[in-house]
């Protein structure tokens, strides 16, 4: 899906030049679950989001979320 999170996780994880396995040691979360979310098997939780807003200070928060730019 062009316009999901999954889509927009990619493209942040892209623009920051990150893989799954730098995310996951940077959040503390499952590689296998970010690979989930990456895949959009499945949408984070808040405290997912939190943590992957956190790792990903330069991407905009509104954006990821929703799509929507500034």
């Amino acid at each position: 899906m062009k316009n999901g999170f999954a889509y927009r996780l990619n493209v942040a994880l892209d623009a920051t030049c990150m893989t799954q396995t730098e995310l996951s040691i940077k959040t503390g979360i499952d590689r296998d679950h970010i690979n989930h979310i990456v895949r959009g098997r499945r949408k984070p939780r808040m405290e997912i989001l939190e943590k992957l807003l956190v790792a990903l200070p330069h991407i905009d928060a509104r954006w990821l979320i929703t799509g929507v730019k500034k």
